[in-house]
């Protein structure tokens, strides 16, 4: 059965929202550690980001009723004006509908925290970070890798390649969004800015090499083997992925080897010239990033709906209807 390409759009925006949530919570326990000389700075950053918190939880409250819509449309095969009778069974009397109330739940609470003292606090941070790892736990459970179990080992390795995949291409959102404005309306702060700098770089890297590890995992386990990866339009699309991947890898090496020490190097120089200079390499590679990431994110909405090749009859089976 196709997926229609209204239901593809809803599950990449839900894995949107799911990784810049991580991302938004990762790069406040990490970067604004409460270590800065420079209170006003870390203020200044730290409302940004919950103005940007704020803005990733909302629309992770439209695409987790978005999901509940069309997994209920799914299931049922039901047209949108039989909906309201159908919407209490899949929520009573599924797996997934349980799982659902408790990503609903978790967004409610996530929401009471943010109003009560946004990131302010670190212990909110730590308790936002447990929160939206439940999260991340629905989106996994109930994908590709639910189909083995609630809790079998895919799902936990699909779940941290998508909490990965937040601390790397949505911290680097965060960063592009947050912190790139202050450092550019605040040049001469390099000593923090430069803190900062190094804090994201480290978050990212560990992002990256966690999602590659986990990614693998996933691929292998759902493709089971090589041919499909030519053979199959899934094969094709994790192929393209995986292009995607590889080339904002090579983007995050460069920031890492050369944009950010050179970053770190203006900011032991002082030379306000030289310090600009880097901080735009940094920015502008940055924003490719994003960009890339976020083709990414196409990537795996259209795996998320299509059928994995391991989950496929062999050829010449005969279903039984």
């Amino acid at each position: 059965m196709s997926i229609p390409a209204w239901h593809e759009a809803i599950t990449g925006f839900d894995v949107l929202a799911v990784a810049l949530t991580v991302g938004a919570v990762a790069a406040r326990l990490v970067w604004l550690r409460g270590a800065s000389a420079d209170r006003k700075l870390e203020s200044i950053l730290l409302r940004r980001l919950n103005v940007l918190f704020a803005a990733v939880l909302g629309l992770l409250s439209l695409t987790s009723a978005a999901i509940l819509f069309a997994r209920s449309v799914a299931i049922s095969d039901a047209p949108f004006p039989q909906l309201a009778g159908v919407l209490p069974l899949v929520l009573q009397e599924t797996d997934f509908g349980k799982v659902w109330l408790a990503r609903a739940a978790a967004v409610l609470l996530m929401w009471l925290l943010w109003m009560l003292s946004g990131m302010g606090k670190r212990g909110t941070g730590w308790a936002l970070a447990i929160l939206v790892g439940v999260v991340a736990f629905s989106r996994s459970a109930t994908g590709h890798a639910g189909d083995h179990g609630d809790f079998e080992w895919p799902v936990w390795i699909d779940w941290l390649h998508l909490i990965s995949a937040g601390m790397w291409g949505g911290a680097i959102v965060m960063f592009v969004l947050a912190v790139r404005p202050v450092l550019r309306q605040h040049p001469q702060q390099k000593d923090w800015a430069a803190a900062v700098v190094r804090r994201y770089s480290m978050l990212a890297a560990v992002g990256l090499v966690l999602a590659a590890a986990t990614g693998i995992c996933n691929a292998w386990q759902r493709v089971g083997g090589w041919q499909p990866l030519w053979t199959t339009r899934y094969g094709l699309v994790l192929d393209a992925k995986l292009v995607l991947v590889i080339a904002m890898a090579i983007l995050g090496a460069t920031n890492r080897f050369r944009h950010v020490p050179a970053v770190l190097a203006a900011a032991r120089t002082r030379n306000p010239r030289s310090w600009l200079r880097a901080l735009r390499g940094l920015s502008l590679a940055s924003v490719a990033e994003a960009a890339l990431w976020l083709a990414i994110i196409v990537a795996v909405a259209l795996l998320l709906s299509g059928m994995p090749p391991s989950s496929l009859p062999p050829a010449g089976t005969t279903v039984a209807r």
